[in-house]
């Protein structure tokens, strides 16, 4: 399953006059631009499970569609409207390949480290070999 890691929607605000309908990419690793559609970049295969990419869609993006959708037409939100849409943009800084990559190199090692650790004291200390 081919899934998104920025929202469709969101890509969608991007769309330009010059191209309707699509989007300007810059790729930096190639260093090229092209225009595409929202739907077709942003996205890995098997990037999210099935059931990670339902709760993304119905629980975090459906509910700041119309955030969203006053943002652009450069309306101002409601105060209740704030925790929703922080929702959102954690949810966004948190499902990007980088913030990924950096979790599976960073993160888990250390927390790993520091629960070894810890445990490695633990069972040090609860042992009393007299």
């Amino acid at each position: 399953m081919r899934a998104h890691y920025v929202p469709v929607y969101y890509l969608q605000g991007f769309v330009g006059d010059s191209k309707p309908g699509l989007i300007w990419v810059y790729e930096k690793a190639a260093g090229r631009v092209f225009a595409t559609q929202p739907k077709s970049i942003a996205a890995e295969q098997d990037y999210h499970s099935e059931n990670v990419e339902h709760y993304l869609a119905e629980a975090v993006e459906e509910p700041s569609k119309r955030i969203l959708g006053s943002i652009r037409k450069d309306h101002h939100f409601a105060l209740r409207d704030k925790a929703e849409f922080s929702r959102y943009v954690l949810a966004m800084i948190r499902r990007v390949p980088r913030h990924r990559a950096r979790l599976y190199q960073q993160v888990f090692p250390e927390a790993l480290g520091n629960t070894t650790r810890r445990l490695g004291s633990s069972l040090a200390i609860t042992h009393d070999p007299r």
